[in-house]
């Protein structure tokens, strides 16, 4: 009986082993499972910060070259302009004045001056009548007119 004993131990203890062995198997398989899924994760972080960094020096290049476009832009108007002034100081004999930057902001103002005080000087017809009018005279009526008859 003591050796069915032993044996019955013997059996028991590999029973607790092949159990342990399955539970060590299916414990690893699950760690290799996430550590590929960590693996993969990073190996895509990776991959979209690239992405991120790529982006970002194309949006520098892209400003850098606008910024140069601008650049020439501006010198090439500012040739034309000069140009203009030129041919004008040239071409018209005295005629046109200093074309300065002030001698032009000048000139824009004094019109600009101007035409508000014409058109504040002379009201339009279509504005409405003002407060002295009488309520049966209509905008176009005048004094001479005679007035309205209510029926």
């Amino acid at each position: 009986m003591e050796g069915q004993i032993a044996l019955w131990m013997w059996i028991a203890a590999a029973a607790f082993f092949l159990t342990g062995v399955l539970i060590g198997i299916a414990y690893g398989r699950s760690e290799t499972t996430s550590s590929q899924r960590v693996h993969a994760l990073e190996a895509q972080l990776r991959q979209q910060q690239q992405e991120l960094e790529k982006y970002r020096e194309q949006v520098a290049r892209h400003f850098m070259q606008t910024a140069d476009l601008l650049h020439t832009l501006t010198a090439n108007y500012r040739a034309v302009y000069e140009h203009l002034a030129d041919g004008a100081q040239t071409l018209c004999a005295g005629q046109v004045r200093s074309l300065t930057p002030a001698a032009l902001r000048e000139r824009l103002l004094s019109n600009h001056s101007q035409e508000h005080a014409a058109a504040n000087s002379h009201p339009a017809a279509h504005q409405a009548p003002d407060a002295t009018s009488s309520p049966e005279q209509g905008p176009l009526q005048t004094d001479s007119a005679p007035p309205r008859e209510d029926k």
